[in-house]
């Protein structure tokens, strides 16, 4: 029943990756593929390394090879990534549901479990949101669950049966060789990092799981560990290395390796945001997803009650993971998006199978299947609200049919956008780069050669709407400059405001000349 849901769930989300537009942050991906045909390497049209799910921007790369460089293509490469992703969930749950003794009989439980947790991941809205997208956060699902399946079995499962390695009877006889270290953790950690920078959250997991082992375990955790972060290291050597590498693109001058350094790197670092604020993130998911929030605390407070067989150290974890990553996203500077619900859900649903499994008498386990039809009622609500809440946790901006924006642009004497490469995309045409909020400044600004650009595209950066009537070396002041704005939701708010709020003190006119809820058009007229 289990792959039965997983099949026809994959198969309805198939039908979306043919929608047409492109959703946010699917221009990185399209661009950065662009820039691996041109140069060999993911440059952005700034000519900067986009190094952000770079393993994930090759293999959507190859994949056109064969399907054709679309934003179809690089779709389907996410969903079957999604896909492998459900298998295992399988097959983790499956390891992590295990009774301690390896003498009791595991079959009810751990196969409850597994299906539920399947069919919960499956049907979740964040799941199917990243399915169906170009980006890398699938192959980072994948990854990171592959990861932590690899650690399970060269860890707890090794010493679930075998509890002294290099003295048991299996492994003196050769039936259960000793295999604490293994080289696929490392690989499975390279390949986490090189799709997400949040992979160095994988070096924490077995080092505080060797804290809570029996001595005995202590050498496993610290090998397991020992090639986790490896594999973690050789991934970022190998970053910083094409960092270094010469610029290919024409025309590219010394200082966009230090510009590199200046915005990815620190992008990283800055991270945390202040004052900390830890319980927002909690706050939204007890606001959108009441009954697996509650769910999921319910059961884990039981277990800790006493209710059903004692947790086992793979179970403890599954709920550390989720509340880890619930306090992790509440501190970090950006705002509650899809991408950053992926991970907390997910392991909040597996918790969730296997608190449930647990406790729920055998002849009950049946029942457990509705479990996922009610999820699926919370989080996409009805037939009628499916498509609006998919659509807000993943946007997708369409061209308008009703203005020929790439004509407005090529007949525009300037043509500046609040959005770099939407800018492109949807117009073919960008002069300058609209940053009129602080939060833009301090994130997307680099400086190449004496002048302030936007790190995606390069365009000269205008701080104000009088901005972008100045001259330059190329044009004269120009009488009128086209204006597209993308609406993007920011962690301070609507980017729509930024606009609206430089409107009010633009001295100059200006004329609406199209906008929906995804973008507008206007003309501004030079203010002397």
């Amino acid at each position: 029943m289990a792959a039965a849901v997983a099949f026809v769930l994959v198969g309805l989300a198939a039908r979306h990756v043919t929608r047409a537009g492109y959703s946010t942050d699917e221009e990185f991906t399209l661009f950065a593929i662009r820039g691996i045909e041109s140069y060999g390497l993911p440059l952005l049209p700034s000519n900067l390394l986009y190094d952000r799910g770079i393993a994930y921007s090759a293999l959507a790369w190859l994949a056109g090879l064969v399907g054709g460089q679309s934003l179809v293509t690089y779709r389907i490469v996410a969903l079957l990534c999604a896909a492998a992703a459900l298998v295992v969930v399988w097959r983790l749950v499956t390891e992590a549901a295990r009774p301690t003794r390896a003498a009791d009989d595991p079959a009810p439980t751990t196969t409850t479990a597994a299906a539920l947790a399947l069919m919960l991941v499956a049907v979740s809205l964040p799941f199917f949101a990243v399915a169906t997208t170009a980006r890398f956060y699938a192959p980072f699902l994948l990854t990171y669950l592959a990861t932590l399946f690899a650690l399970l079995r060269t860890t707890v499962a090794h010493h679930r049966v075998a509890p002294s390695c290099g003295t048991s009877v299996e492994h003196l006889r050769g039936a259960r060789p000793c295999r604490t270290f293994v080289p696929h953790l490392l690989v499975l950690a390279l390949f986490c990092r090189l799709s997400h920078e949040l992979a160095f959250t994988l070096a924490v997991i077995p080092a505080i799981a060797a804290l809570a082992s029996p001595r005995r375990t202590w050498l496993a955790w610290l090998r397991a560990t020992a090639a986790i972060v490896a594999g973690l290291i050789a991934a970022q050597v190998l970053l910083f290395v094409l960092h270094r590498l010469p610029a290919p693109a024409a025309g590219a001058a010394a200082a966009t390796v230090s510009s590199v350094d200046r915005f990815f790197l620190w992008q990283v670092l800055n991270l945390v945001q202040w004052p900390f604020d830890p319980l927002d993130f909690f706050r939204y998911l007890i606001t959108h997803m009441p009954m697996l929030t509650v769910g999921v605390l319910f059961t884990f407070a039981a277990r800790l009650a006493g209710v059903g067989p004692p947790f086992t150290g793979p179970q403890r974890a599954a709920h550390l993971l989720w509340i880890g990553w619930v306090l992790f996203f509440g501190v970090i500077d950006s705002g509650i998006t899809v991408n950053y619900l992926l991970l907390p859900v997910t392991f909040m649903l597996i918790a969730l199978a296997m608190d449930l499994a647990a406790i729920a008498p055998p002849r009950a386990h049946a029942a457990l299947a509705l479990l996922p039809v009610v999820m699926a009622m919370e989080q996409w609500g009805t037939p009628a609200t499916a498509a609006a809440r998919l659509d807000a946790l993943r946007p997708t901006i369409a061209a308008p049919s009703a203005i020929d924006l790439p004509g407005l642009a090529a007949r525009a004497e300037r043509v500046a956008c609040t959005d770099e490469l939407a800018c492109l995309l949807l117009a073919s045409r960008v002069d300058r780069w609209l940053a009129l909020d602080d939060f833009l400044r301090t994130r997307f600004i680099v400086e190449r050669q004496n002048r302030e650009e936007g790190v995606y595209a390069g365009a000269a950066v205008a701080r104000s709407l009088d901005d972008l009537f100045a001259p330059d070396a190329a044009v004269a002041a120009p009488r009128s400059v086209l204006v597209i704005d993308v609406f993007k939701e920011l962690p301070v708010g609507p980017s729509k405001a930024f606009l609206d709020r430089a409107l009010t003190t633009f001295n100059g006119e200006s004329r609406l000349l199209f906008e929906n809820h995804q973008l507008r058009v206007l003309e501004l007229s030079s203010p002397e």
